[in-house]
């Protein structure tokens, strides 16, 4: 049955409109980052300033970016339909702007406490995973308050011990891919154009971070 929910999950990107919202991701953090790059590149990578952005600003820009993601392509990632909602985070936050900046505020506080746990708070493709389940699961929440035929119990949005164990599984892999890709292309950034180490991080986090999508749509497959 995982592999039946893998080849599923595969098989959302094979739509365009995956590709363009990924896309879309890696440009909304990667501008903020590159002109920050350019301003701490002659500069030593420490301070409070420095640190306030590896712990606040870059976890927060995460944030949006993963809901805005899940939203758009839920009703690919959920089987409800063959198009994107681009409208959809729009209509969310014009609908009760209460709640979205709550759950906005919750998904920050997460993202922010992952920073803090040794080693899992530098791999970015596994932040991606648990902001992402989360926005799931508000997806399916949101649902059932709209149509409460649908009586979606939070039991119901928990998978079984073997899909959970498949997840870590993958989510191990991919961490190890995403520490691998950050160690090569820091090492080459290092020595062919002498940037800094905490810069090397910040170029890239988007990179690395969009592979936490992967886990992600297997488990909106297992949701679907």
């Amino acid at each position: 049955m995982f592999w039946d929910y893998t080849v599923s999950a595969f098989n959302v990107l094979t739509f365009w409109q995956t590709h363009l919202v990924g896309l879309l991701y890696l440009i909304f953090l990667f501008i903020p980052w590159m002109f920050v790059s350019l301003a701490m590149r002659k500069k030593k990578c420490r301070g409070t300033w420095f640190k306030c952005i590896k712990i606040l600003l870059l976890p927060v820009l995460q944030v949006v970016a993963v809901m805005t993601f899940t939203l758009i392509l839920s009703p690919i990632m959920l089987d409800m339909g063959e198009d994107a909602s681009w409208n959809l985070p729009w209509r969310m936050v014009s609908s009760d702007i209460t709640l979205s900046i709550g759950l906005l505020g919750c998904l920050a506080v997460v993202a922010v406490g992952l920073v803090f746990i040794p080693i899992v708070g530098r791999l970015h493709s596994f932040r991606t995973l648990v902001l992402g389940a989360i926005s799931l699961v508000f997806v399916q929440m949101l649902l059932s308050y709209i149509n409460p035929a649908l009586d979606m119990k939070v039991s119901y949005l928990i998978p079984g011990y073997s899909f959970m164990a498949g997840i870590v599984v993958i989510a191990a892999v991919l961490s190890k891919v995403d520490h691998y890709i950050c160690c090569s292309v820091s090492t080459i950034l290092r020595k062919k154009f002498e940037v800094r180490n905490g810069v090397c991080e910040l170029v890239m986090f988007p990179v690395v971070s969009i592979l936490g999508f992967i886990p992600v749509l297997i488990y909106a497959a297992w949701l679907a």
